[in-house]
């Protein structure tokens, strides 16, 4: 006997996938432009040209299909800030490497921000939304991590993962001061002098 819940369908053919990727997309202006909150489910349908049935053929629900795309911009973020930067790189580089990876989180955060800003917020009372959150910190901490123990005996670092909090934390806080709190401070300056600290604090 049947629970009377309808399957959401795992799309295989071509067809199938491209209807499921306009929900998406839509989803993502839809949750950017109006806010998690007052997108509706019909809204994002009717965004992706498709009818309500279709929506509900392939997302449980508008709570589903949040989570896929704040999956999706979180991992975009990742590949955003640390793009083209090496896994070891010489111990010469390090300052211009810490450089391009505070530009670039800057960068990253001028990316749909206010859809940052809500699921940001909701981390603190949605346990699903702080799992994904909480994954993609985990893996910016193992980032900044293995480039400190990459640095070896040069950088007066005793602890590698107490180190990767203070970096990821600090950047991360002065980045939403600037995206969120709306601090009036001079960006360039701003990424220059907290590059300056992170390097004193590895290296001085």
């Amino acid at each position: 006997m049947g629970t009377g819940k309808k399957s959401v369908r795992c799309p295989k053919q071509r067809r199938s996938i491209a209807t499921r990727q306009q929900i998406v997309k839509a989803a993502k202006e839809v949750f950017s432009s109006r806010g998690v909150h007052k997108a509706s489910s019909k809204e994002i349908a009717d965004i992706a040209g498709v009818s309500i049935g279709s929506f509900y053929a392939y997302f449980k629900d508008k709570k589903s299909l949040l989570l896929e795309v704040l999956g999706d911009y979180l991992e975009e973020q990742f590949h955003r800030i640390w793009e083209n930067t090496p896994e070891a790189p010489p111990l010469a580089s390090y300052d211009d490497l810490i450089l391009i990876v505070v530009k670039n989180v800057f960068r990253a955060y001028t990316v749909a921000p206010d859809f940052h800003r809500e699921t940001h917020a909701m981390r603190y009372t949605d346990p699903a939304v702080k799992r994904l959150y909480d994954h993609e910190r985990n893996k910016e901490l193992d980032k900044i991590k293995s480039l400190i123990v990459a640095g070896g005996s040069n950088m007066r670092i005793q602890d590698a993962d107490t180190a990767a909090v203070i970096i990821q934390s600090a950047v991360e806080n002065v980045v939403h001061s600037v995206r969120f709190a709306q601090v009036d401070l001079d960006e360039k300056h701003l990424i220059e002098e907290l590059s300056i600290m992170i390097r004193r604090y590895l290296f001085d």
